[in-house]
């Protein structure tokens, strides 16, 4: 897909409030987490024999998946302006996603944060709001 058209799409998906958004992405997640089986869960298979875990290993995907776009996301603002206020957008779903319960996709929000790429940012964080510098402490 072309870059142009992925990040205009995300710029017309962050046009919603950051509630409407989390929780289309908590509906998402739910169709993963709804299919892990108990077994999935007994002696950690996921680490040994990973055939028997696939759900499991299907929800860690998502979560990488989501980390890697959020940082995609940010990192392809081109002006500190746009990245304050594509992150500012970004801690407001994280917070709604934390309302809702759904720390899977909240954590992995906050993961891309600490992302190497995006942590050394410290101008985009330096120039948030309050609220959201707040919120990240």
């Amino acid at each position: 897909m072309d870059q142009t058209l992925l990040t205009s799409l995300d710029f017309e998906v962050f046009q919603f409030p950051p509630m409407e958004i989390a929780k289309q992405l908590t509906f998402y997640d739910w169709h993963y987490f709804s299919q892990i089986r108990p077994i999935e869960l007994l002696g950690q298979p996921w680490n040994k024999k990973k055939q028997l875990a696939p759900n499991v290993l299907a929800l860690s995907d998502r979560f990488n998946k989501v980390s890697l776009w959020v940082s995609t996301l940010i990192l392809s603002q081109t002006s500190l302006e746009s990245r304050v206020q594509m992150t500012a957008k970004l801690i407001d779903i994280a917070d709604a996603l934390f309302k809702l319960k759904n720390f899977n996709t909240c954590l992995s929000i906050i993961a891309s944060f600490n992302m190497s790429s995006v942590y050394r940012l410290k101008n985009t964080f330096g120039a948030l709001p309050e609220r959201s510098k707040k919120w990240l402490d």
